[in-house]
């Protein structure tokens, strides 16, 4: 080979490594970012498989619908079995009061 075809192909040799050596650079670089972004996501993601399971594990503790018919059920019985001594309650108290204003009456006597 002539001197003149080496520096030719010096020549073009000389772009072709620049115009690489950018390529690798750019490639490189956005390499880094994504391993950014892919150790932030990674974060998130343990974030959110963390309150994931809490949430999950709060929700097991949740009655479901039936638990809470039959609670619904049993309250509504209460209520009723209170209003009962409820009345009852008052009978007596009517009756304690007029036992109380006869003995009061027969005092005065």
């Amino acid at each position: 080979m002539d001197m003149y075809t080496l520096t030719n192909l010096g020549s073009l040799v000389g772009p072709i490594i620049a115009v690489g050596g950018v390529v690798y650079t750019w490639l490189t670089s956005r390499a880094t970012q994504n391993s950014t972004e892919i150790k932030e996501l990674t974060t998130r993601l343990v974030t959110a498989e963390a309150q994931l399971q809490a949430l999950d594990t709060a929700l097991k503790q949740v009655p479901d619908k039936d638990t809470v018919h039959e609670l619904d059920i049993k309250v509504t019985q209460l209520t009723g079995t209170i209003g009962v001594v409820n009345e009852a309650v008052q009978a007596v108290q009517r009756t304690a009061q007029r036992i109380e204003q006869f003995l009061l009456d027969q005092a005065k006597r």
